[in-house]
């Protein structure tokens, strides 16, 4: 690897980036097939949150992810190759996109020094995402003008990704080019050289509003979320369902709109939320028409290091309490609330039966535990286990997306309950958002605790699982304690 290039910014031009282009076209010509070359510099130490704050716009492709407590984040922009599916094939689609965007990567710095260009790269980038993935609740969606109704996979021209090592931090940018005997190399070198200059020399971050964003004073504003009828009809009405054996749960969401008096800034919500919610996954895919889905997620639909499976079941909900004795009586409710124990349980035995019939032999948890976040306490139960030979990360995703936690069970029935009793498009919220790498790894949260922004107008989403024994008004109340959470963010 590289030392750091930010000490040695010498070693790069825009002369240099030109001819290594230009050597990898020319391979193109010669093998008359095109190339997506990779290329990854090491840089001086770069919060993603802020290179997101620099160059997103709302007329490009842009991605963020982080992980809980910050240990990797990313940041991804515009598109060097790119898929958008919908059907109920959408993910072995997906998988196929994947596999021949793999197959073509290679690395600059693979090449033989002697030609001048091997120290634009270094050597070893297979372990660096390379696909960001968002798939919407639905395999379609019922209105094909949705925002964000297909699912997307995309390559991006260029992404930053730090991550926590034992030596402190590992930030680096990625470029993707996808050169043919058409590429346009003066067009593609200005636009890899524009970011690629300004992050090694340390000219993004420190400065910015994200840095001021946090010092302002707790406006205290409430979310003016009314009673809803049309929800606890649509509650009762599943509680009868649920009585007739038609399902024995389904989750159910409220989609709450509001028009800020001021242009809404998607890298601000975030900074909000992750600095709320450290915890918390902290996501956003933004589309080149100006709408950005964003959140803070506590769930984890699935994480694959190395062949490792990682996932968990979170279901059943507390609200914290305002002292810690207070909060240990409500914690040690939800830990033995028959009512709250049964909706989690359906959920770790869906889990724990997908992976079963993928060959993953996972592992469960013996009891529950509690998951204690800014404002609401739910109940985990870990499971893990072994990606089999021959199943791909995406198999994965497609057996657990949607789980009973943001769905129901049985899933095709509470899945065509939802489309009867909710009035609006979930379009990602409850979906897949993640990304994976060319080695089978790869991570992906679940879309919920989220909002769609566009403008001044933003749409947030929560929801509450309804099963045997549950209360409509309580449920709602739950619901009303997720907004709250990421209306506080907004505000």
């Amino acid at each position: 690897m590289l030392s750091a290039l930010g000490r040695q910014t010498d070693l790069l031009s825009p002369t240099r980036l030109y001819r290594a282009l230009e050597a990898a076209r020319d391979e193109s010509l010669r093998s008359l097939r095109s190339q997506i070359v990779r290329l990854t510099f090491e840089l001086p130490d770069v919060d993603p949150l802020e290179v997101f704050a620099e160059f997103s716009r709302p007329d490009r492709l842009s991605f963020y992810f982080e992980k809980p407590d910050r240990r990797l984040a990313i940041a991804a922009f515009d598109r060097a190759m790119v898929a958008s599916v919908a059907g109920p094939d959408r993910f072995q689609q997906s998988k196929v996109f994947a596999r021949v965007v793999n197959e073509n990567l290679r690395s600059l710095a693979g090449r033989d020094k002697g030609k001048g260009y091997g120290q634009l790269g270094r050597l070893d980038n297979s372990g660096e995402p390379t696909l960001f993935c968002a798939f919407p609740f639905l395999d379609e969606p019922r209105d094909p003008t949705s925002p964000f109704g297909e699912s997307l996979v995309f390559l991006p021209q260029w992404q930053v990704v730090r991550r926590a090592t034992s030596q402190g931090s590992l930030a680096t940018l990625t470029a993707n080019c996808r050169l043919d005997s058409c590429a346009d190399l003066d067009r593609l070198c200005a636009e890899l050289w524009q970011p690629l200059e300004r992050l090694l020399q340390g000219r993004v971050g420190g400065s910015s509003r994200l840095s001021r964003s946090l010092g302002g004073r707790e406006l205290g504003w409430e979310l003016s979320a009314p009673d809803d009828p049309a929800f606890l009809a649509a509650a009762k009405s599943a509680l009868q369902d649920i009585a007739d054996r038609r399902f024995c749960k389904v989750v159910l969401a409220r989609a709450i709109d509001w028009q800020s008096p001021v242009r809404l800034d998607p890298s601000l919500l975030l900074q909000n939320l992750r600095h709320r919610h450290p915890g918390c996954y902290t996501f956003a895919v933004g589309n080149p028409q100006g709408q950005t889905f964003l959140g803070a997620s506590p769930e984890c639909l699935v994480a694959i290091d190395r062949g490792r499976i990682a996932t968990e079941a979170l279901a059943g909900s507390a609200p914290r309490g305002t002292t810690p004795e207070l909060d240990r009586v409500w914690g040690d409710r939800l830990l033995n609330s028959p009512k709250e124990l049964h909706e989690h349980r359906l959920v770790a035995e869906f889990i724990a039966d997908r992976l079963a019939q993928l060959g993953a032999h996972p592992k469960v948890a013996v009891q529950p535990s509690l998951r204690k976040l800014s404002n609401i306490q739910h109940l985990q139960t870990a499971i893990c286990g072994r990606l089999p030979r021959g199943i791909d990360p995406l198999d994965v995703v497609a057996a657990l997306h949607p789980t009973p936690a943001v769905a129901g069970l049985s899933r095709s029935a509470a899945i065509a309950a939802i489309d009867r009793y909710e009035p609006f498009e979930r379009s990602l919220y409850a979906g897949a958002i993640g990304w994976l790498d060319a080695t089978g790894n790869a991570e992906f949260a679940v879309g919920i605790r989220s909002a769609l922004i566009q403008g001044d107008r933003a749409r947030l989403f929560a929801g509450a699982g309804i099963v045997a024994g549950s209360d409509p008004e309580r449920e709602l109340a739950e619901i009303q304690l997720k907004l709250q959470a990421l209306w506080a963010a907004l505000v």
